[in-house]
C-alpha cells in the first residue's frame, strides 16, 4: 500500500485547525483508504462519526423532517456499537430534530456536552448495483477485466462498500473481452467478506 502518512499530517491540520475540507478523486484513487485511516488517526483524539448516505434511497432528501432525524440516527448508528450511552444520547435528540433549525440545534447541543471534540466524516460513493428485496440488500459491483492489478483494487473496493453498509457478502460481475476467456464463477474472501464472482 502506498504510504500515506504525509497526506494524513496535511489533513490532520487542516481539522485541528477546525477547517472543512472535501476529498474529491476518481474511483480507485485511494479515497477510501485514506477516511479510514484519517478515522484511525483522530479517534486518539477527537469523538469521530462516519456516516454515508448511501442505500438510503432518495425519499429522505425530498423531506426536511425525515432528513434531519435521519442524519442524527445515521450518526446514532455509527456509535451504536463503539458507545452504547452517546449513541443513545443521539437517538433521543433525533425526536426534536423536525426540521434543518432543529437539526442544527440537536448537533450543537451534542457537541457541547461531549467530552471529546466531534468530528463528522461522510464517504459518499457510487454503487453500481443496489437490490433491496424485503429486509435483504445485495450489492453488485460491475467491472471490466483489464488486469491482475486492477481486479485486486475492484475487490478491496467492494469489500469497502460491504463494510459502510454492514453487509458481509458482495457480488462481482466481471466482463472480460479476451477471445479466450472463460465463463466461470467463483466464492472468495476479502477482509472477512464473502465475495461471489462471475466472470463473463
Amino acid at each position: 500500500m502506498v504510504n500515506i502518512n504525509n497526506k494524513l499530517i496535511e489533513i490532520k491540520k487542516l481539522i485541528d485547525n477546525e477547517n472543512y475540507f472535501v476529498i474529491n478523486k476518481p474511483r480507485q484513487y485511494g479515497k477510501t483508504t485514506t477516511i479510514n485511516e484519517l478515522e484511525k488517526l483522530l479517534c486518539k483524539k477527537y469523538l469521530v462519526i462516519s456516516i454515508s448516505f448511501e442505500g438510503i434511497g432518495d425519499l429522505i432528501f425530498e423531506d426536511e423532517k425525515l432528513f434531519s432525524k435521519g442524519v442524527l440516527e445515521l450518526m446514532s448508528d455509527n456509535l451504536e456499537f463503539t458507545d452504547e450511552k452517546i449513541a443513545k444520547k443521539l437517538k433521543s435528540l433525533s425526536l426534536n430534530a423536525l426540521d434543518l433549525k432543529g437539526l442544527s440545534k440537536a448537533i450543537s447541543k451534542f457537541t457541547k456536552e461531549s467530552n471529546k471534540e466531534v468530528i463528522l466524516l461522510s464517504e459518499e460513493k457510487r454503487l453500481d448495483v443496489v437490490v433491496t428485496y424485503n429486509s435483504f440488500k445485495y450489492i453488485v459491483e460491475l467491472k471490466i477485466w483489464r488486469g491482475e492489478e486492477y481486479h485486486k483494487n475492484g475487490l478491496n473496493q467492494l469489500s469497502d462498500y460491504l463494510e459502510i453498509n454492514n453487509i458481509t457478502k458482495g457480488y462481482l460481475v466481471i466482463f472480460n473481452f479476451n477471445k479466450n476467456k472463460k465463463y466461470t464463477e467463483e466464492l472468495i474472501k476479502v477482509n472477512n467478506n464473502d465475495i461471489f464472482i462471475v466472470y463473463v
